[in-house]
């Protein structure tokens, strides 16, 4: 996840986020996809990643769940993104597991042109109750 500057040339990564969580422990998240790089990303995957004992509340729009993937993870297929372009923003409503006040999310993003992350990109979020 990263933080864009003024001019969406650069981006500084966002590891933490504060976020109101329901009575029924669900929160809404956020989260646009984007390309700084010089190249066009072709042909890419998305993939949500939520934490061990989470669940999605529904099914997030845009993405699906592949056949064999688990069910805290979902996908979605990108035809291209091009470069220095901010794609648009996604969501997902999940529900984090009771007495929980932070909860991991990750994404991935490959495609062919894509120089391969060793890792997701990984987000605690923080929850705090609605007043």
């Amino acid at each position: 996840m990263v933080r864009v500057d003024d001019n969406h040339t650069t981006g500084e990564a966002i590891t933490e986020k504060t976020l109101p969580v329901a009575a029924d422990r669900s929160f809404h998240v956020d989260f646009t996809v984007i390309n700084l790089t010089d190249v066009d990303a072709i042909d890419g995957e998305l993939t949500l990643q939520i934490c061990d004992i989470c669940k999605f509340a529904k099914e997030p729009p845009e993405f699906t769940k592949l056949a064999g993937q688990d069910d805290r993870q979902r996908s979605k297929n990108i035809d291209r993104i091009h470069y220095q372009v901010q794609f648009y923003t996604l969501s997902a409503d999940i529900i984090a597991p009771p007495g929980s006040r932070d909860v991991a999310l990750g994404m991935n993003f490959r495609c062919n042109t894509c120089v391969r992350d060793k890792e997701p990109s990984r987000i605690t979020v923080h929850l705090t109750p609605q007043p």
